[in-house]
């Protein structure tokens, strides 16, 4: 019963920081990727680049298409 609570409020945490702007979320890495990441999110995003040669879902769907092997 415990580890339920603890897992809904988990998911009701990542709604809430997925609705939160792109500069403001939270990142994972040091503090050079956090850098680097705040930067170039903006080119994956068509309402703040429409170049047509970045891709447009984020970055999230950048890194599923382009695994570190």
């Amino acid at each position: 019963m415990e580890k339920a609570g603890v897992i809904a409020e988990g998911v009701k945490l990542q709604e809430k920081e997925d609705k939160k702007n792109w500069n403001d979320q939270a990142t994972k890495g040091d503090a050079s990727e956090t850098g680097l990441i705040k930067f170039v999110q903006p080119l994956f995003l068509e309402e703040e680049n429409n170049h047509e040669c970045f891709a447009k879902k984020g970055i999230e769907a950048y890194r599923a298409d382009h695994p570190v092997l």
